[in-house]
């Protein structure tokens, strides 16, 4: 499963690329995205979240991720590091997510973490 900009076409490495938010989480949740050993740990709590999830709605720019090409064969002593809940191998691992893991790990679960099953998203006509 190849990384996919939204014109459908390959990310190309070393050039700025856009994709959907949807595409990456779905990456991290196969385990095709996974984190470099030396990321600090998941440190944004809940309002943290909040505040992203108001971004997002606002459809305020939440920046930019960083990715490295991963090869398990050539980058054999890097260590790498499952997002929390994912399973995956190095052999599974196509990029480690360099910059951006609070607002991936965040993102990635929505669906699936306590706090996206706690806190609720209201949309209003003002």
């Amino acid at each position: 499963m190849s990384l996919l900009s939204t014109s459908g076409k390959p990310v190309t490495i070393g050039d700025v690329s856009i994709t959907t938010l949807e595409t990456l989480g779905k990456h991290v949740i196969a385990g095709k995205i996974a984190l470099p050993g030396f990321q600090r740990p998941q440190v944004w709590n809940d309002q943290e979240r909040k505040e992203l999830i108001i971004s997002l709605c606002l459809g305020v720019p939440i920046g930019s991720y960083l990715l490295w090409e991963y090869d398990s064969e050539i980058q054999k002593d890097t260590e790498v590091v499952e997002f929390p809940h994912v399973k995956t191998t190095k052999e599974t691992v196509d990029y480690l997510l360099v910059d951006g893991q609070q607002r991936m790990t965040t993102i990635s679960q929505l669906t699936t973490s306590e706090f996206g099953k706690t806190y609720k998203v209201e949309f209003r006509k003002v």
